[in-house]
């Protein structure tokens, strides 16, 4: 029996991540799909979190111009309180955009590895006994693992950065 260096292995995969490809992209829309509603509030969550993050440099020049050189005390205190609202909104809203993007990851991740299962339980034996031991585990958790990092990585991210540029293109007209 041949011993397997699970370095070279770990190397082998890590080195050739999987590419983001049309149909990878619509074989992670079909797991999506029964998450329609978690992925539509991800979403909106996200939006709203794009939207709190450009009131701080908009509540940071009514603090400048309406509070300290319009010598206005009582609308200083009132936007200081705002923005510490808003400080602390941004965080839970935050915290809820994490709790939704690792929810979905975890589910479409177990979805997936169920789907596996599935599937290498119609393999034939002969399937299992070509191959090197462990590459088929392997490749599967790594690549389960590279799309649900996808999932609450890019994915979210790309978004993110979409409605933060919007919002900020909005501000600034």
């Amino acid at each position: 029996m041949r011993r397997i260096n699970t370095r070279e292995l770990d190397k082998e995969i890590t080195a050739q991540p999987p590419k983001v490809t049309s149909q990878l992209l619509k074989r992670i829309y079909l797991y999506l799909k029964p998450y329609q509603l978690q992925v539509g509030l991800s979403i909106l969550v996200i939006l709203f979190a794009s939207l709190l993050g450009v009131l701080p440099s908009m509540l940071t020049g009514r603090i400048i111009d309406e509070g300290f050189i319009g010598g206005n005390f009582n609308k200083l205190v009132t936007l200081i309180a705002a923005s510490f609202f808003v400080l602390i909104l941004t965080g839970l809203v935050g915290l809820l955009q994490s709790y939704l993007g690792s929810w979905l990851s975890q589910n479409i991740g177990k979805d997936m590895r169920n789907h596996m299962y599935g599937h290498l339980q119609k393999l034939s034996q002969g399937f299992f006994s070509s191959g090197k031991q462990g590459e088929i585990i392997t490749r599967m958790t790594s690549d389960i693992s590279g799309v649900q990092s996808f999932v609450t990585g890019t994915l979210t991210q790309t978004i993110a950065n979409l409605a933060t540029l919007t919002t900020s293109m909005i501000a600034m007209f």
